[in-house]
């Protein structure tokens, strides 16, 4: 595993953009958006299962958040697994896309995402929602789960708004209820079955994953508690162009330290 500097040797070693994708980027704003090479990005070539992370929303929205950071340290430096990410394109490069016939590509190899494993997408609010399906669509990914053949990638959500998981239902393979940084070593493992029924059948049986048309019965929600044994993120990914919240983020306290006056319905 490496974490180049853009301006270090071998930086792009992995991922340089295709000629294909070159003149793609020659064509949008902010081409930056979709090149990679930001400081402290992990490359792990040929490292099994293969997870894509994703912040349904422009990349200035998306590098900007706290917990993808930690899923892509966590997985990258602690597991078997190669995470890589993807943002939602802005709608200039969408359409050149479309009209190109080129599929999402992730930041770290610049393949199409739709060879992964695993496709997690973190969910913060509704508003989000069409992006998914965006996003999807451009990675040539069957929209609805029930559609997806062998060759497609899982497709899992969690984050705040999956509290309420049904409007997207018929879209995600499974979701992860709860926080779920503790169970990471067990969603890798179960990638690791042969073929993707089985790995389907072996997320099942994950705590806190919930599938819909499979799972019966409520399942509870994971709370990640080792706070104080675990350490922070010490290498975030850096972007080499601003950020929404263009600082770093240091996470020191997860909820609220006193009772809440407003709480998930059902919630345990």
């Amino acid at each position: 595993m490496t974490a180049h500097a853009p301006d270090s040797p071998g930086s792009f070693s992995e991922g340089y953009p295709r000629s294909e994708l070159a003149r793609l980027l020659a064509r949008v704003t902010r081409p930056g958006r979709y090149t990679g090479g930001e400081f402290n990005v992990r490359h792990k070539p040929g490292a099994r299962p293969r997870i894509v992370l994703s912040y349904p929303d422009v990349y200035e929205i998306g590098i900007s958040n706290p917990g993808l950071q930690i899923l892509y340290s966590v997985l990258n430096d602690d597991t078997p697994a190669a995470a890589e990410r993807a943002y939602c394109p802005w709608p200039d490069m969408a359409g050149l896309m479309r009209a190109a016939g080129e599929r999402l590509w992730t930041l770290e190899s610049m393949e199409p995402v739709d060879g992964c494993d695993l496709w997690g997408f973190t969910l913060p609010h509704e508003l989000t929602y069409t992006n998914v399906l965006e996003m999807l669509d451009l990675a040539g990914v069957p929209l609805r789960a029930a559609e997806r053949g062998e060759e497609d990638p899982i497709v899992l959500g969690g984050g705040p708004a999956v509290a309420d998981p049904w409007p997207l239902a018929p879209f995600f393979d499974a979701f992860f209820i709860g926080e779920v940084e503790h169970r990471l070593a067990a969603i890798v493992e179960a990638l690791e079955a042969p073929g993707r029924s089985a790995r389907l059948s072996a997320l099942a049986e994950v705590p806190g994953v919930w599938m819909p048309g499979r799972t019966e019965g409520p399942v509870r929600r994971q709370v990640f508690t080792a706070f104080s044994s675990t350490p922070p993120v010490l290498r975030p990914v850096v972007p080499v162009l601003e950020a929404v919240h263009d600082r770093a983020v240091v996470e020191v306290m997860r909820g609220f330290h006193v009772a809440a006056l407003v709480k998930e319905e059902g919630a345990e």
